[in-house]
């Protein structure tokens, strides 16, 4: 099956395919549209009632994001046990409706409060009810991937499992191309003055769009054939702690990584530069910008290219490679040395480093293959997301670490930092891998 291999694929594991993709792209976008624009709502809420300074106003930038991280990890532990007892197909139109909900509420924040606050109260009671509605998105975000993972690697023979499941796993770059992307569209038209007053909240709104892909499940796609057969055998719940630990480091690790460079990575690079602003298409574009556009289209090609690996060379094999490819690039991708590394430089090592982020795209078919039983299967994919429990705090770290260990200008901390948590992450990744099985080649039947 592997030439032609989507052509001879069943309807019924298409559909499925595409659906997941298209949640998985709004889940990612919701995420990270909070990353790259944390610290402009940050400005918005703090600036103009504390006259918070810029280290304050990064820190509950990175917080914000922190929040729906760590919520996405609690989340995973709540639908993947839901998943297993009552079946895919209702856990997961329940995550896609509940973080289309709090992510519109989101977006009116300020329009919510202000009829019930006033005064000195109103920048806190703001501050804590945005910070409320991510927690409650990242709850349903956690269980979204938490479901779909096992749900889709249910449907899909073992040969092409790995190719086919990047494939949904690739929606996590384009969301986060499309966090970047959006954005920017919405200011080259509407401009910065009126995107900073209420133009932010329509990049929001857009994530709401999943509650209209929930329907699509409803009605389009069955019930898991892995879990329906293990119901009827009346099959015992399993997970197994060994592959439970093994697959939670395995996500630490690779997550670290992640969260270390790509989530900070805004940030770093608009205190490089500032406010500068570079023509683009007739639009203008900041560097920051610029650079995870280029970084999110490189992680699609390259989770793509991953999942390849993974169906020829092995999932360990692959995993293996990325964990090898950012640790050499953790000194290339945060040139703490320099006080201004230019944009090409910048530009080619955030590429490279991004590629083997592309890496991830193995972790479906990895995590899911790990357990024996559909019984338990969703629980064990919340390794996925539950390992946010942990590196959801990096975001915060890597600024915090940096401005405790190293002395120099901000951006310089915090490259410092994420040079830091990249070094971490690559070991923990390795070493958890290297002591885990292969599993390409193993059967979901039940």
């Amino acid at each position: 099956m592997a030439k032609g291999w989507y052509s001879e694929l069943p309807h019924q594991s298409r559909v499925a395919l595409w659906a997941l993709f298209a949640g998985w792209v709004v889940d990612v976008y919701d995420v990270y549209i909070v990353a790259f624009l944390g610290l402009l709502i940050a400005h918005v809420y703090l600036a103009p009632y504390l006259g918070a300074g810029a280290y304050v106003q990064e820190l509950y930038a990175a917080g914000s994001l922190t929040a729906t991280l760590v919520a996405r990890g609690v989340g995973s532990f709540i639908f993947g046990p839901i998943a297993d007892s009552r079946g895919r197909k209702n856990p997961l139109m329940a995550t896609l409706l509940g973080y289309s909900v709090f992510t519109l509420l989101t977006a009116f924040t300020v329009e919510i409060v202000r009829p019930f606050f006033s005064g000195d109260l109103l920048p806190l009671a703001v501050i804590t009810t945005f910070v409320a509605f991510r927690v409650g998105a990242g709850l349903f975000l956690g269980g979204e991937w938490t479901v779909g993972a096992p749900y889709l690697s249910e449907f899909l023979p073992s040969e092409v499992r790995a190719r086919a499941t990047s494939l949904m796993q690739a929606g996590a770059p384009l969301g986060q191309l499309l966090a970047a992307l959006i954005p920017f569209l919405l200011i080259g038209v509407m401009g910065n003055g009126a995107f900073s007053q209420f133009g932010w909240k329509l990049a929001f709104i857009l994530g709401a769009l999943p509650a209209l892909l929930a329907v699509y499940v409803r009605f389009s796609l069955p019930e898991s054939p892995a879990w329906q057969n293990a119901k009827k055998r009346k099959q015992k719940f399993s997970v197994g702690l060994k592959p439970m630990v093994q697959t939670l480091m395995v996500n630490v690790g690779m997550f670290v990584c992640v969260y270390a460079v790509v989530a900070s990575y805004g940030t770093y690079v608009g205190e490089l530069y500032g406010s500068t602003t570079l023509q683009v298409f007739g639009f203008h574009m900041s560097p920051s910008f610029m650079l995870l556009i280029v970084i999110s289209a490189v992680g699609v090609f390259s989770t793509v290219f991953f999942g390849q690996i993974g169906d020829s060379l092995g999932r360990k094999r692959g995993l293996l490679i990325g964990s090898l490819g950012f640790l050499i690039l953790s000194p290339v991708a945060a040139a703490f040395w320099q006080s201004k590394p230019s944009l090409p430089y910048l530009l080619l090592a955030s590429s490279a480093y991004s590629f083997f982020v592309g890496s991830t795209g193995l972790l479906p078919a990895y995590v899911s293959e790990r357990y024996s039983s559909a019984v338990g299967r969703a629980t064990g994919a919340a390794a996925y997301n539950g390992n946010l429990l942990v590196t959801g705090w990096v975001p915060s770290l890597v600024a915090v670490v940096g401005h405790s260990l190293f002395r120099g200008p901000l951006a310089s901390q915090f490259a410092f930092g994420m040079f830091a948590f990249s070094v971490i992450g690559s070991l923990i990744l390795m070493v958890s891998v290297a002591l885990g099985p292969e599993t390409k080649g193993v059967e979901l039947n039940s």
